[in-house]
């Protein structure tokens, strides 16, 4: 696993790509240009050749023949170098602070809120903007997540402690009115209070429409910077991104903890496009220069960036290797990849400087067209810029936004996490606070929902566990609130397993194949048994153009619509709603665009780890590692809450303080 599991101290296994493409001669043989192959092979060895797929997938890169592993480069950039030089202590750091949090209702933001109060039981309060919602206010809201079972360890007689409860304070507002619409002597108390903004309230929809994605991602980011721009003692401000902010790299990349350039000069608006030269000379959709050495002309005041600026910061190899364009040699001197690794950050700083008034004008376009003009133009933007969804291309344009504002007054910390799974230890195993990301996934493998997929067998399927995300969020602050540790860009931390634990869809597919199949839920949709990848045709790596998986669709479209209304029709309407959103989060993520097979870098995340506080590591879980961490317990965990909150069955309740 070494050639996954990287960190400072294992550098020296990914500048060795020659080994890892020479080692995959063996493993060959197992693998089609598809994935793993049973087809063709007798029933009682179909099971162990994908086992020997899946194996083999923990020694080495996962379909090594179209993986490139660049070096890790944060451990030589100046930010990741910073975040080393001193100690952690996130109790030290929070100790009697102010934190505002937003999103605290969320998944996330709860779990965030949870700990703090849990590690740092000197915090002088904790506010969270809350909107009143179906006629509950925002103290009502509180009340309700406070009964929530992830809040055990803070009860006491089976209810919340005083001291807890006092050091919660709701503050109504709306992240979409300017300054939060926080006014009078609620503004005045976080301006002068606050040492700590934490920003988790976003919307994660992949078919939201783009104006409720822009006002919810990015002009809620606005606001809250706003407001946080006024709090003069501000020591940080933590931004939660997603990971697939870059899931425009190519398929396998290695992903830094860094800002990569956001070139949207191939999605300018019509009206700001040159004619070209005259000799048909022209650039290409990439945003990057074409084959001949002119460049792409600009409109004044919109896009103030030429064919040219990555001369300025960036090399060409270095956009190579990480375009996917061309094979960089790994086996430069230290101090080339240091050059390099600070040459993409600084680049970084300044197309996002630049590249702010081009994402504003994006952004304002977009909000100002009718919405089915609005969904079109959206839709060229994401075409040339390779992204699949709004969602992702929203949340990139917040990171742009957010990164604008980081300075030495402002400093700013932005982590991106991949699928955020429930709870692996605290505050109870197996808590999942929505049904979004795995948890649906999971809901519709059990009801029979996914039984085949676009996705590839051998893609790595990164899902962190929550508790381990908010450890992340909560040591970002505190690193980036120390001024020893501050730079010229933000602080970028990734919160994902795929290069310290990783696992393919395959293993997860074949664990929950394992746990339903054995003891399956009272409600089913399949007549049959779960599909398995032990067989002879596997329900995997299905072209989502194919005829035959567009037949699949639209026949479990037409069952799962005639199943829902019979349930209406009896009075069943909350389980329709379920299998129905069950059936649609599944149709949304099978989606071969979707497939990303990205190795997302956790050097950051490793380096605080090392440097946290001895006595904190049981508290904070900064990283889900390999050999420390097992996927198979903690699936079950997440089964077995589904069992409990969703199909009611006895036995299955997580064991909780009285």
């Amino acid at each position: 696993m070494g050639a996954l599991r990287h960190s400072a101290a294992d550098l020296s296994t990914f500048n060795n790509v020659e080994d890892i493409t020479r080692s995959a001669a063996a493993f060959k043989p197992l693998m089609g240009e598809e994935g793993p192959r049973c087809k063709g092979k007798p029933r009682q060895t179909q099971g162990r050749v994908c086992r020997d797929v899946h194996a083999h997938a923990g020694d080495l890169p996962l379909h090594p023949l179209k993986v490139q592993l660049p070096p890790c480069l944060a451990a030589q950039d100046e930010a990741a170098v910073a975040t080393t030089s001193q100690p952690l202590s996130v109790g030290q750091s929070f100790s009697g602070s102010t934190v505002l949090v937003t999103g605290g209702t969320g998944y996330l933001g709860s779990l965030v809120m949870e700990q703090l109060l849990r590690v740092v039981p000197d915090i002088k309060r904790i506010y969270v903007i809350i909107r009143s919602k179906r006629g509950l206010s925002a103290e009502a809201r509180l009340n309700r997540l406070l009964e929530r079972s992830m809040w055990h360890l803070h009860r006491q007689d089976g209810r919340i402690l005083p001291k807890t409860a006092a050091k919660i304070s709701p503050i109504p507002g709306d992240l979409l009115l300017p300054n939060c619409g926080v006014t009078g002597p609620n503004r005045r108390r976080l301006t002068r209070e606050v040492d700590y903004v934490i920003h988790c309230a976003a919307s994660i929809s992949f078919d939201e429409h783009i104006h409720s994605l822009l006002t919810n991602n990015y002009e809620a980011t606005r606001n809250v910077a706003d407001l946080a721009a006024a709090m003069g003692k501000l020591r940080a401000f933590v931004h939660l991104s997603t990971a697939y902010v870059n899931c425009d790299r190519p398929r396998g990349s290695h992903v830094e903890e860094a800002l990569y350039p956001f070139d949207l000069s191939a999605c300018r608006p019509t009206g700001a496009r040159g004619g070209g030269s005259t000799d048909g000379e022209s650039c290409n959709s990439s945003g990057w220069e074409s084959d001949s050495s002119e460049t792409c002309s600009t409109a004044p005041g919109w896009w103030k960036l030429n064919g040219d600026w990555w001369r300025s910061g960036i090399s060409r190899s270095m956009w190579n290797l990480f375009s996917g364009s061309g094979r960089s040699s790994m086996q430069g001197s230290e101090q080339t990849w240091e050059e390099e690794g600070s040459s993409l950050q600084r680049s970084a700083g300044e197309v996002n400087k630049g590249g702010m008034a081009d994402v504003e004008a994006l952004a304002a376009e977009l909000m100002a067209l009718p919405p089915e003009a609005a969904s079109k133009r959206v839709a060229e933007c994401l075409r040339a810029t390779n992204m699949p969804n709004a969602y992702f291309f929203t949340k990139r344009m917040a990171e742009v936004l957010i990164s604008a504002r980081h300075s030495a007054a402002f400093p700013v910390a932005i982590v991106r996490p991949s699928l955020v799974g429930c709870t692996a230890r605290s505050p109870h195993p197996g808590y999942f606070g929505n049904n979004a990301g795995p948890t649906s996934i999971a809901l519709a493998f059990a009801l029979g929902i996914a039984t085949f997929t676009s996705h590839r067998a051998d893609s790595v399927f990164d899902v962190i566990p929550g508790d381990v995300c908010s450890s992340i969020i909560l040591a970002s602050a505190a690193s980036a609130s120390q001024k020893q540790r501050r730079t010229s860009s933000p602080l970028v931390v990734h919160a994902c397993s795929s290069t310290t634990n990783p696992e393919t869809l395959y293993g997860w597919w074949d664990m929950g194949y394992r746990y339903w199949s054995a003891s399956p839920p009272p409600v089913r949709l399949t007549l049959g048994g779960y599909p398995s990848m032990d067989c002879p045709r596997p329900p995997v790596g299905m072209s989502d153009s194919s005829w035959i998986f567009a037949i699949l669709t639209a026949a479990s479209h037409v069952k799962f619509w005639a199943i829902s209304a019979a349930l209406r029709l009896a009075g069943r309407a909350a389980l329709s709603a379920k299998l129905w959103s069950g059936w649609q989060a599944w149709r949304t993520y099978n989606r071969s665009a979707l497939d990303f097979n990205l190795f997302f870098c956790a050097a950051r995340s490793q380096r605080m780890e090392r440097h946290l506080r001895a006595c904190e590591h049981g508290l904070l879980p900064l990283t889900w590692r390999v050999g420390q961490d097992s996927w198979a317990p903690y699936l079950r965990s997440h089964f077995d809450q589904i069992r409990h909150l969703h199909f009611r069955q006895p036995g299955y309740a997580p064991t909780l303080k009285e």
